[in-house]
């Protein structure tokens, strides 16, 4: 038994000092030290990697949402198929109105309180306050509103395309 654990110590060790092992520095066309998000491979650190600071993000107007509200694309692209994880930045007092996607939404608080509610109207007595470190899932098509308190972000993860419907279409802020 003693010669086993020898030899895999070994093994490990060589496969730990192999050339190429070690994380490499920066290739080209990235941009050390910048953070950013779009497209995410002008930032890359490492072909296999990307780190975003949280105080360095790319934040823009969400414009499929009412005006006030800012999002940052972390991974994927939302206008194609595949994993999309985002974040939504909402300002104290940020509502939205009750939408729908078509695929499964996953939404975690990173900080703030948002009130989220599921169903067709908006209804504030059934909403759950959901705080930092928060989790919640609603199944694809479930429509679902909510408000923030204090300055919110939520990182929501889902598959694309990401598409948002409005129950009612006069919400929509694309429409004007």
């Amino acid at each position: 038994m003693k010669v086993r654990s020898v030899l895999f110590s070994v093994f490990v060790l060589a496969f730990l000092l192999a050339p190429g092992a070690a994380p490499s520095a920066p290739g080209p066309g990235a941009l050390p030290g910048r953070v950013g998000q779009d497209p995410a491979g002008d930032y890359a650190l490492h072909p296999r990697e990307r780190v975003f600071h949280a105080g360095s993000l790319a934040w823009r107007p969400e414009s499929s949402l009412p005006p006030g509200a800012a999002s940052v694309v972390l991974e994927g692209n939302p206008a194609k198929p595949g994993l999309v994880i985002l974040r939504l930045k909402m300002p104290d007092g940020y509502r939205i109105p009750p939408v729908w996607h078509p695929a499964t939404d996953r939404f975690t608080v990173i900080s703030g309180t948002y009130h989220m509610g599921v169903g067709p109207k908006f209804d504030r007595s059934k909403a759950v306050a959901l705080h930092a470190g928060d989790f919640a899932w609603l199944s694809a098509a479930a429509p679902h509103y909510g408000w923030a308190s204090g300055e919110t972000v939520l990182e929501v993860v889902g598959l694309g395309a990401f598409v948002t419907h409005y129950v009612n279409p006069k919400e929509d802020p694309r429409r004007r």
